[in-house]
């Protein structure tokens, strides 16, 4: 089974993102290596591209490539999935409280449908589903380079909540904002790994396939706790300012426009 990312560079978590793939059967397609970062409408042009050369009923994983861990196998996966009996089932996370859960939403947006709290907020960042269905809810959209591929899934479903399934019980994606002063995954999620090495969440009682660490989200624990290496990993501090004023830039750009 295929897990496509996009990265420009080795940053984050990439090397776990890439030692966990392989340990589990995964074959990881890295697009846009060595080029420059042009925004998260371009990562979705460039993955649409991609999927467009592969046949249309594959079953293919689409992933953040800085904050993601693999923790289950691809053939379990795969089966999993298709007993689900979803077309596209995408992360879903939990809002962030007081003035930062404020911002997020400025710059991502809100679904305007109901989901089932309390991770009842869309994630861009991890998607399943076939590539002829995947092409088909982003095909017809006007992509542009610098849009939000955050704000562009909460505009498909939006428009039509049957064409995309949120996995609010974690039972592919377990998707988790930290705490904010020492980026530790929050109690509140109940996360603990069990002796057989599986990732259990105590709020949706599941075993999520893959983890996704929001927010710069400190995985250095779970990582010793699964025996992957983690001295492989660093996030420079470069990418974290520019990270940074990214998301500053677009929350005030996202203000002022609705606001206008």
């Amino acid at each position: 089974m295929k897990i496509i990312t996009v990265a420009t560079e080795k940053n984050g978590y990439f090397h776990s993102l890439q030692e966990s793939a392989n340990k589990f059967n995964y074959d990881l397609i890295v697009l846009g290596y060595g080029e420059k970062w042009k925004g998260f409408g371009w990562r979705v042009k460039l993955i649409l591209e991609y999927i467009k050369t592969l046949p249309k009923n594959e079953i293919i994983v689409m992933v953040d490539a800085y904050d993601v861990i693999i923790l289950r196998d691809s053939n379990e996966l795969k089966d999993f999935f298709i007993k689900l009996n979803v077309k596209f089932l995408c992360g879903a996370f939990r809002k962030l409280d007081g003035l930062l859960g404020i911002c997020q939403e400025i710059e991502f947006g809100k679904t305007k449908n109901n989901i089932q709290p309390p991770y009842n907020n869309l994630c861009a960042g991890t998607w399943i589903s076939t590539v002829d269905y995947a092409i088909s809810i982003y095909n017809n959209l006007y992509i542009n380079d610098n849009k939000d591929d955050q704000v562009i899934l909460n505009q498909i479903y939006d428009y039509n909540n049957d064409l995309i399934t949120p996995d609010f019980n974690f039972n592919i994606f377990c998707t988790l904002f930290p705490t904010i002063f020492t980026r530790q995954i929050r109690d509140i999620d109940k996360i603990h790994i069990t002796s057989d090495k599986k990732l259990y969440c105590g709020v949706t009682n599941t075993y999520p396939f893959i983890l996704h660490g929001l927010g710069n989200t400190d995985l250095t624990l779970i990582l010793n706790k699964l025996d992957f290496n983690n001295k492989n990993n660093y996030t420079s501090f470069k990418y974290i300012i520019k990270k940074l004023f990214y998301h500053i830039k677009l929350i005030t750009y996202t203000f002022f426009k609705n606001r206008w």
